[in-house]
């Protein structure tokens, strides 16, 4: 079984590497040797790549292994890692189809992080999907020295830095991130997101009776997201609403109708508050599947977001440092919430 598909790496800006080596071996009789392309680290997001969005028109196997040797220059630290993919996961999702003719995953991207972490994901304009988290080993050292000389490890850094003034800025001011910081950026959790059709009586929320006429009028049309963990769904995708495995939302758009008037809302979550509040909960309750719930009344110009499940009978208000919120109605801005930074109008339309 063959497919047509793109590969591309991508890293962190401020903790760039520089790669000695980067491929797929793929599967079958005939394995292949797949170079993978390199992505622009100052341009892409995690997890996006910077692969051409035309797939080859030569077919390959399904990868079935990742082989990766590269520097870390900010730690001054070389890495080295050689990993068993699951070709037939890899297989079945590149089988998928968006429409008749058309993948619904177009590129391999692997993602390579500090301390040696590594991802991979199937990256597709609709959606794209963490398929593995992975831990490199240190390079030997005699290896290492082959690949550099004449140079000494912290030489051949020194000169990389030297040709990125942010990122040695970076190092200085900030250091490394912490050593689990990677690691819970992209912990998966099981969760849904539900919007209750609710309003705002003024000191609580209420439910609609049924027979409210304003209850009839709103009719909700999609959702999209985009993730810490360098995944996304897009272009309205209601799964979203069931409970699935996925990482913490990065940003959270959401459309709907209250009779003719059109809204929107664009959610920007910082990572920190969010996922400490993910985490007190499932320290509560370990087997507890929550849900993130979106309270939106727009007579009263009242939007919130709230987490329920568990010990939480009912939903429980998010802290307002957890997210940024901007509304619009019919294409006009109608509300934003107290704490907003992002005044980058290009921050709030779909990438």
């Amino acid at each position: 079984m063959t497919f047509r598909y793109q590969t591309s790496d991508c890293m962190p800006r401020l903790y760039p590497v520089m790669t000695f080596r980067r491929c797929f071996i793929t599967a079958g009789e005939k394995p292949e040797q797949l170079s993978i392309k390199r992505g622009n680290y100052q341009e892409s997001q995690w997890g996006e790549g910077t692969a051409p969005v035309i797939v080859e028109k030569k077919e390959h196997a399904a990868p079935a292994r990742l082989q990766l040797q590269w520097m870390a220059v900010t730690e001054t630290r070389a890495y080295t890692l050689d990993q068993q993919l699951d070709t037939a996961r890899i297989e079945k999702l590149l089988g998928k189809k968006a429409l008749e003719d058309v993948p619904l995953y177009r590129t391999l991207v692997v993602g390579i992080a500090p301390y040696g972490r590594v991802a991979l994901w199937l990256r597709g304009t609709l959606k794209s999907k963490l398929i593995g988290w992975y831990q490199a080993q240190p390079m030997a050292p005699e290896l290492l020295a082959e690949l550099i000389a004449p140079l000494t490890p912290e030489e051949y850094c020194a000169a990389c830095l030297a040709q990125d003034e942010a990122v040695a800025a970076n190092l200085q001011e900030a250091g490394l991130p912490q050593p689990d910081y990677y690691d819970r950026l992209m912990r998966q959790y099981r969760y849904r997101y539900l919007p209750l059709e609710e309003y705002w009586d003024g000191e609580q929320w209420q439910r609609y009776d049924e027979e409210d006429l304003y209850y009839d009028d709103m009719t909700f049309r999609r959702i999209e997201v985009q993730r810490f963990d360098g995944s996304h769904q897009q272009r309205g995708d209601l799964k979203l609403l069931q409970y699935h495995k996925a990482g913490l939302p990065r940003r959270l758009t959401m459309e709907w109708l209250e009779g003719t008037a059109n809204m929107q809302v664009f959610c920007w979550f910082s990572f920190e508050p969010l996922s400490q509040q993910m985490e007190q909960l499932r320290a509560i309750a370990p087997d507890v599947t929550p849900t993130l719930v979106m309270r939106l009344d727009s007579r009263a110009k009242r939007f919130e977001l709230a987490l329920q499940g568990g010990p939480l009978e009912q939903p429980a208000t998010l802290p307002q440092e957890c997210y940024e919120m901007l509304v619009f109605r019919n294409g006009n801005e109608y509300w934003r919430s107290e704490i907003f930074t992002k005044e980058d109008e290009a921050e709030w339309e779909w990438d």
